[in-house]
């Protein structure tokens, strides 16, 4: 894509019909999910770096209900291509689109932590945390350090307390390495 409207006549009424193509095709849930996912995220991306932030936070809204509405399972790179989306226009995606990806097995560490992160001051951080939790997926550094900011933001001293030991034990550790 040109990065600028200038380099590209009538570009708006071009990704305005290929986002309408695209997420008719996605609802229809007729063509691979994962290619469509990777050109509504590249027009919503584009969206962004094109300064038009709000028709990319439309078009991820749209998206997302593409997906949901098609019954057909995201996965992990998916949910993985929302999300960067999501962090681009500063929005989140939906609890369980982020449950389910979480609970598969496809994930990088750094990524189960850049998902949990898009809760951080969500009225769900508290489901989110529980859901670590439930998961055991709360260990390693970088993830206990996102845990903890979590649970400070949610009230839970009890939870704050133990993984903030748990972060000093594991720097300690890292340290001695």
């Amino acid at each position: 894509f040109p990065t600028n409207a200038s380099r590209w006549p009538r570009v708006s009424e071009w990704t305005r019909a290929a986002r309408q193509a695209l997420l008719g095709w996605l609802q229809d849930g007729q063509v691979d999910q994962a290619s469509v996912l990777e050109l509504l995220t590249a027009l919503g991306r584009r969206a962004v770096q094109m300064g038009e932030p709000d028709h990319a936070v439309d078009l991820l809204t749209r998206t997302i209900a593409g997906v949901e509405s098609s019954g057909a399972p995201l996965g992990s790179r998916g949910t993985m291509s929302l999300a960067s989306w999501a962090q681009d226009t500063g929005s989140s995606l939906p609890f369980e689109l982020v449950a389910d990806a979480l609970k598969e097995d496809g994930l990088v560490w750094q990524d189960r932590v850049s998902l949990l992160s898009l809760f951080g001051d969500s009225d769900e951080i508290r489901d989110m945390l529980n859901l670590a939790r439930d998961l055991g997926i709360d260990h390693g550094l970088a993830m206990l350090r996102q845990l903890h900011q979590m649970a400070v933001r949610a009230g839970d001293t009890v939870y704050a307390g133990d993984l903030a030991e748990r972060v000093r034990r594991d720097e300690a550790a890292q340290k001695q390495l």
